[in-house]
């Protein structure tokens, strides 16, 4: 699908472009920055997934070392475990280990790291923060005006949140930087120097800041950076070899429920029926997942618009038929480069869409508001779309989990929109 792309702050717009391209696997072999410069910081973290907490830390070396100790509260210091082992693409050891629900103060080498809320109420939204290089589309990474991911999380990290909720596409320099002087010399392929460049450096403040829930995007799938996923990111074991789905589970988040799902193949414009099988049993398992209270975080919007008349997701909403999910509030997905939300009449049994893709790679062009447009049979009640870099924060209002406030932020930590969700029914302005 073809998409117009604007490179914001009013600076010069890429009219060509893509906002997906076809999968290709990333030259390393000719890469000719070698793996083996100087050792940089490490990075501790915190994953939020099916089995609860898990305090994770990056530490870039080339072969296997003893993991640091975790302290917990006052208790004496435990060994973190391997998750995954320094590799030639990605020298750097991943050591973990949970966090117990009644830990007050954890730190890895004198490091603090952010301790999960029982009863999280201020969570924060961001998807697509990586700097797109591929082909054409080449960003400029060393720009913070035209990507502006580091202010952005440090701006983030800002407000405090309890929760931070990526909802996927964090690896984007897929190819070498040849056209555009503002990326020169930056890394490319699916490889620890991309994505510390892409994720784990300007996310730094960030991942200091909060626990996080991490959702697979399509840059993330086996042909693009699916290696980096499991090294790095995804909250259970790492694989032998990279799977192209992956099971649902769901996070408990005090009274609220948030189930992931890995959409990252689902096609967008076709419903390919071996997909479509897939993700049919990946929604009746969500059903089982689904409790009052519910959001499905998922990188690909099930009911939303990538174009004025280009609706998404066709895999997912065959998938997703006549199965009941009615204690789903909303859905919270990325993949289209804007902040976008969209509502249907309670009579559709539908959850409201929001759409968070707009954390810092290209932007998409905005598009008149397709309320009242129907999208898979049901016409769209409420609906708002804007282009502009960003983040989401949703607090309760009221404290009544059904409602929630919403408010987005532009990099600098400026309020840029408001939302209200009520029930089913998002309203933004």
């Amino acid at each position: 699908m073809i998409f117009k792309l604007a490179a914001g702050s009013g600076l010069a717009v890429l009219a060509f472009a893509l906002i997906m391209l076809p999968n290709r696997s990333p030259i390393v072999a000719a890469d000719p920055q070698p793996l083996d410069r100087p050792a940089a910081s490490s990075y501790p973290f915190v994953i939020w997934g099916p089995d609860g907490a898990i305090a994770r830390i990056a530490i870039p070396t080339q072969t296997p070392i003893p993991c640091p100790n975790l302290q917990l509260n006052n208790s004496p210091p435990q060994s973190m475990q391997i998750h995954a082992a320094p590799t030639l693409n990605f020298p750097v050891q991943v050591c973990q280990l949970g966090i117990p629900k009644n830990v007050t103060s954890a730190s890895i080498n004198q490091q603090p790291l952010p301790i999960p809320k029982a009863n999280p109420k201020n969570f924060l939204v961001i998807g697509d923060t990586g700097c797109r290089i591929e082909g054409n589309l080449q960003q400029s990474c060393n720009n913070p005006q035209q990507w502006p991911f580091a202010q952005l999380a440090q701006s983030a990290a800002m407000v405090k949140p309890d929760l931070v909720i990526h909802v996927g596409d964090y690896y984007y320099r897929e190819g070498q930087c040849s056209k555009n002087p503002d990326c020169a010399g930056s890394p490319y392929g699916d490889r620890w120097v991309t994505w510390e460049a892409d994720l784990f450096k300007p996310a730094r403040p960030l991942m200091a800041a909060a626990p996080w829930v991490v959702i697979r995007g399509n840059h993330e799938d086996c042909k693009r950076g699916g290696e980096g996923w499991f090294h790095l990111l995804d909250p259970r074991p790492k694989p032998a070899q990279c799977p192209d789905y992956t099971d649902p589970y769901a996070v408990p988040a005090g009274p609220l429920n948030l189930v992931v799902l890995d959409s990252s193949l689902a096609a967008d414009s076709k419903a390919p029926p071996v997909q479509v099988q897939q993700y049919r049993t990946q929604f009746q398992t969500i059903a089982k997942l689904t409790k009052k209270n519910t959001w499905l975080l998922t990188h690909r919007p099930i009911w939303a618009f990538a174009t004025a008349t280009n609706p998404l997701n066709d895999t997912l909403q065959k998938a997703v038929k006549d199965i009941p999910l009615p204690g789903i509030q909303q859905v919270l997905s990325g993949h289209v480069h804007l902040f976008a939300s969209f509502s249907f009449r309670a009579s559709d049994h539908r959850p409201a869409q929001l759409v968070i893709g707009h954390g810092g790679t290209l932007l998409n062009y905005a598009f008149p508001s397709p309320q009242g447009k129907i999208l898979d049979g049901a016409p769209v009640d409420q609906a708002f779309v804007l282009s502009r870099f960003g983040f989401l924060t949703l607090q309760t209002r009221n404290s009544t989990l059904m409602q929630w406030k919403g408010k987005a932020y532009d990099p600098s930590g400026t309020v840029f929109a408001t939302c209200e969700l009520e029930g089913r029914t998002t309203i933004c302005r």
